[in-house]
């Protein structure tokens, strides 16, 4: 499930497959600490950045996380050591299915390491990521 992220004007970026879940992980290992998303949804919302809603990434929160992706990208390979299907597919494909996205993303981030997963082309999406998130509040999903 790849997961679209989109700016009030439009624009969008994409990370494939649960690439997003890794992400994530290496933003709080370099010292982002997340404010939460908000929703108009009714009801009670938790601040999930897991969920495809359309929850909204508050602009500061935004350029938290970018901040901490620049302090990590001199930690991450330019080369992709590992050959056929990426490292965070691979390990997300083989993890027991879970119904909570929390509960799945705490079974495949215990034992990988996003410097790993996140290297190559992938660390040219964080790159670009880097801008994006430079550039305001954005929705996660619909």
């Amino acid at each position: 499930m790849a997961y679209t992220l989109t700016h009030s004007d439009g624009s969008s970026f994409v990370f494939p497959g649960e690439e997003w879940w890794y992400v994530l992980k290496l933003l709080e290992q370099y010292g982002w600490v997340p404010v939460g998303t908000i929703t108009l949804e009714p009801g009670s919302w938790d601040g999930s950045y897991l969920a495809q809603r359309g929850q909204k990434v508050l602009a500061q929160d935004a350029a938290a996380m970018a901040s901490a992706l620049e302090t990590a990208l001199p930690d991450i390979a330019e080369v992709d050591t590992t050959s056929g299907t990426s490292q965070a597919t691979s390990s997300a494909s083989s993890e027991p299915k879970a119904h909570d996205p929390r509960t799945a993303l705490r079974q495949v981030l215990r034992r990988t390491d996003p410097i790993e997963v996140l290297r190559g082309s992938a660390k040219q999406r964080l790159r670009a990521f880097v801008d994006f998130a430079r550039s305001g509040e954005f929705r996660i999903g619909d």
